[in-house]
C-alpha cells in the first residue's frame, strides 16, 4: 500500500497556468471569476492543475515551460500593481488608530480604529492586506455598532466592503519575540494610511524605540493593569503600574518595535521636538514679532536652547511661562543666533517660551517675512498669522510650503486684514508685497451746474469722512475751461489754502488743510467756480467740474438748474440714472437747493456723452379784458383794464392793439 501510494506521489507534480489561453481545451469547466475591476489594471487569477506525469509532453507542446518561482513572482507583482490602483480609486484609509498593552511576550486586548473615505457610487472593496496583526471581527463604529462584511478575495487579501465613508473597529493582537532576556521586538506592520498612531502601554521604567517613525511617552502613565490567571482573584504581586507609549508612524506601513527596560538601553542624547505659532504685526513704523516656541524635551534635559532668527530681527524679550529669561547674542551671515539660558534644566512636555521681537518693514518691492529656527532641534509644526495696518496696502502674498487657512476677523482697532497660514514642512516661507496707504477717505458730494444766459455756475458740496488714517490734503482733477472763485470748508477752521496746479496737460485743485480729517470725523468742503457757456449748449464732461483723486469710496450726484424763461432739453441719456430729491440726505439737498433743479442724476461713468441744449420758452399767458363806459352830454369816456396772468414765465411787456 506503501509503495502504491508513493508511486502515484511520483506521478502527480502541479504546474500553473495564465487563464489567458494556455491549456484552454484542457479545461472541464471556467474559472469562478470574481466581477471586473474598475477600468485599468486588473488582479491575475489562475487555477492550479494537477496533471499526470506521463501526459506532461503532450500537454505543455507548443508552450513555453516556466519555473513555478517566477511564475509566482510574476504574478504576485501584477496583483500588487491591481491592489495599490483599487486601493487609491475607490476607497482608502486616511488614518488610523491602534492601541494595545504588553502582556508577556504578545501585544494583546488590541484596538484598531481606522479612518475610511470612499468616493460616492457603488460600494467598494477596501483591502486592508499586507498587514501583520491576528484581525478579529470587524465593526462599524456607530451607535449602535454594525458588523463590517469581510472576507479573503481570490488572491488572499483580507478586505471590507465599504458601502459610504466612515470609522471600522477591529480589534487585533501581535505576537512578539524575545532577542535577549529582556529585550522583546514586535514586527508591527498595518494596512497602509495616510497617518497611523499606535499608543501602548508598557510595563514602568521600559523604554519603547522604533525602526520607523518617532516613538514618545505619552504625557499620561501611571495606570494600573492587573494580569490574572480566569476565575483566580488578583494577587497584589500582580497588579503592575504602566507607562503609556505612542508611536507616530506618519505614512509608514511597517516598523519594528523594541521593548526593553530602561538599563539595557544606552543614555540618549537631548531630543528637542518644537511646534512654532508665530504672528505678524505690520505697521507703517515696522514688524512686531510674537513668536511662541512649544518645546518637548525628551531624554535628557537641557539648560540651553539655541534659536536663529532672520536677519532684521531684533530680539527684545524672552520668557518660560512667567518666567524671564536671559540669553545671549551671535551675529551670523543668516541673522542673529541667540541662546537663552533656563535656571533650571529644561525637560517635559509643551513647555512654552515666548519670544517678542521687531524688524524693519520693507515696502514697494518683495519682502520675505522673517522667519524663526530651533538649532539643532526637531520641527514638528507651524502657524502663522499676518495683521496688516489699515495704512498699509497688500499688493502680493507668495506662499512657499504652506497653504493659507480661513482668514480672520480683523477686530483689533487700526487692522485692515488677519491672513492665517497652516505650514506643511520646515523652512516654509511667505513673500509679500506692501505699499504705504494714504488715509481712507469716503466722499459723498453733490455738483449744481447752473445754465445762465452765456455763462455757467457751478457749486460743488463734498462730504468728506476718514475711514481709517488721517487726511490732511483733498485733491481732484478739474474739469477744462472752469474757474475756482472760492474755497471754503464747515467748520471754517479746517481750511489752510487751496491752489490749482497744472500737472502735464490737466489742471488740478489742492485744498489744504489745517487740522487733519481723523478717522471717523466728517468735513465739508465747499467749491464755487464760474465757466463760459457758447450758444447755450454743452457737452456731458463740463458737468464734472471737479473729479476728486485718491479717495476710498464715493457716490457723488449732479443737478442742473437753468434760469427762468428757458427751458433744458438734454440728448442722449438713454443710460442716464436720474433721481428725486428724495434719494439724496436732506443736508446735501438743501445745500444744492435741489428744488429749484431742472435735472438731477447720478454721476457714473458715460456722462461725458451727454449733449444739453438751453432754449427759450414760448411765454403762455392768459388775460382779462374790462371796459367800464362813460357817458355825459358833451362826452363818451371808456376805460379798458387788461390782467395778464403769466403761466410758463415772466412778462415783461404787453403789446395792445
Amino acid at each position: 500500500m506503501r509503495e502504491r501510494i508513493s508511486l502515484q506521489t511520483r506521478l502527480w507534480f502541479m504546474i500553473s497556468f495564465f487563464v489567458t489561453g494556455i491549456f484552454h481545451g484542457l479545461l472541464a469547466q471556467e474559472p469562478q471569476v470574481p466581477p471586473p475591476a474598475p477600468d485599468g489594471l486588473k488582479p491575475l487569477y489562475f487555477r492550479k492543475v494537477y496533471v499526470p506525469a506521463k501526459d506532461l509532453d503532450a500537454l505543455i507542446k507548443g508552450t513555453m515551460p516556466l519555473k513555478r518561482k517566477s511564475f509566482l513572482e510574476m504574478v504576485d507583482a501584477i496583483n500588487r500593481s491591481a491592489r495599490d490602483e483599487l486601493r487609491s480609486s475607490d476607497a482608502r484609509v486616511v488614518s488610523a488608530r491602534y492601541s494595545a498593552h504588553l502582556l508577556g511576550e504578545d501585544l494583546v486586548e488590541g484596538m484598531a480604529f481606522l479612518e475610511i473615505e470612499k468616493a460616492p457610487g457603488d460600494p467598494a472593496m477596501l483591502s486592508l492586506s499586507p498587514h501583520g496583526l491576528a484581525w478579529g471581527r470587524a465593526q462599524w463604529d456607530t451607535e449602535p455598532a454594525a458588523p463590517a462584511i469581510t472576507g479573503m478575495d481570490a488572491m488572499g487579501n483580507w478586505s471590507v466592503v465599504v458601502e459610504k465613508s466612515g470609522r471600522l473597529r477591529i480589534p487585533w493582537s501581535l505576537k512578539g519575540r524575545s532577542v535577549s532576556a529582556n529585550r522583546k521586538q514586535f514586527d508591527f506592520w498595518v494596512p497602509p494610511s495616510a497617518t497611523s498612531r499606535l499608543d501602548l502601554q508598557l510595563p514602568q521604567n521600559s523604554l519603547l524605540s522604533t525602526s520607523k517613525g518617532l516613538a514618545l511617552p505619552a504625557l499620561e502613565s501611571g495606570s494600573v493593569v492587573t494580569d490574572k490567571v480566569a476565575g483566580e482573584a488578583p494577587t497584589v504581586d500582580a497588579e503592575k503600574k504602566i507607562e503609556n507609549w505612542v508611536v507616530q508612524l506618519g505614512g509608514h506601513q511597517r516598523s519594528l518595535l523594541t521593548v526593553a527596560p530602561q538599563d539595557v538601553f544606552e543614555p540618549r542624547e537631548s531630543l528637542v521636538l518644537y511646534r512654532n505659532s508665530t504672528r505678524y504685526e505690520l505697521a507703517p513704523t515696522g514688524v512686531d514679532l510674537k513668536i511662541d516656541l512649544h518645546v518637548n524635551v525628551h531624554h535628557q534635559p537641557v539648560r540651553n536652547l539655541t534659536v536663529r532668527f532672520d536677519a532684521g530681527v531684533h530680539l527684545l524679550t524672552a520668557q518660560l511661562g512667567n518666567e524671564a529669561l536671559q540669553w545671549t547674542v551671535h551675529e551670523t551671515a543668516k541673522g542673529e543666533q541667540v541662546t537663552v539660558h533656563f535656571a533650571k534644566p529644561l525637560s517635559g512636555a509643551d513647555r512654552v517660551i515666548s519670544f517678542v521681537g521687531t524688524s524693519p518693514l520693507v515696502t514697494g518691492k518683495d519682502w520675505q517675512l522673517p522667519a524663526v529656527e530651533v538649532v539643532e532641534g526637531v520641527w514638528q509644526e507651524e502657524q502663522a498669522s499676518i495683521a496688516v495696518s489699515k495704512d498699509l496696502r497688500l499688493m502680493k502674498l507668495q506662499a512657499d510650503g504652506c497653504h493659507e487657512t480661513s482668514p480672520l476677523p480683523a477686530n483689533v482697532p487700526g487692522v485692515a486684514e488677519v491672513r492665517r497660514f497652516q505650514f506643511y514642512q520646515p523652512g516654509a516661507s511667505i513673500k509679500i508685497a506692501l505699499q504705504q496707504r494714504g488715509a481712507g477717505i469716503h466722499l459723498e458730494s453733490g455738483t449744481r451746474i447752473d445754465l445762465l444766459g452765456q455763462r455757467l455756475n457751478g457749486l460743488v458740496v463734498a462730504d468728506a469722512t476718514a475711514v481709517y488714517g488721517q487726511q490732511f490734503v483733498l485733491e481732484g482733477n478739474l474739469a477744462a475751461g472752469w474757474i475756482i472763485d472760492a474755497v471754503e470748508t464747515e467748520p471754517a477752521e479746517f481750511l489752510s489754502d487751496y491752489q490749482v496746479a497744472r500737472v502735464g496737460k490737466q489742471r488740478q485743485l489742492l485744498v489744504r488743510l489745517k487740522r487733519a480729517i481723523k478717522e471717523g470725523q466728517a468735513v465739508r468742503v465747499i467749491i464755487r467756480a464760474h465757466s463760459r457757456l457758447a450758444q447755450r449748449r454743452m457737452l456731458g464732461d463740463r458737468l464734472r467740474m471737479l473729479d476728486f483723486q485718491s479717495v476710498e469710496s464715493s457716490r457723488s450726484v449732479t443737478a442742473v438748474g437753468v434760469e427762468e424763461g428757458f427751458q433744458l432739453r438734454v440728448r442722449h441719456d438713454r443710460r442716464l440714472q436720474r433721481l428725486e430729491p428724495v434719494n439724496v440726505s436732506d443736508s446735501l439737498a438743501t445745500a444744492l437747493d435741489l428744488d429749484s433743479t431742472s435735472l438731477l442724476f447720478l454721476d457714473k461713468p458715460g456722462i461725458e456723452n451727454l449733449f444739453l441744449q438751453v432754449f427759450r420758452q414760448q411765454p403762455r399767458y392768459s388775460s382779462e379784458l374790462h371796459v367800464q363806459a362813460l357817458l355825459d352830454s358833451e362826452r363818451l369816456e371808456e376805460q379798458y383794464r387788461v390782467t395778464c396772468t403769466p403761466e410758463n414765465a415772466p412778462l415783461q411787456r404787453v403789446l395792445v392793439h
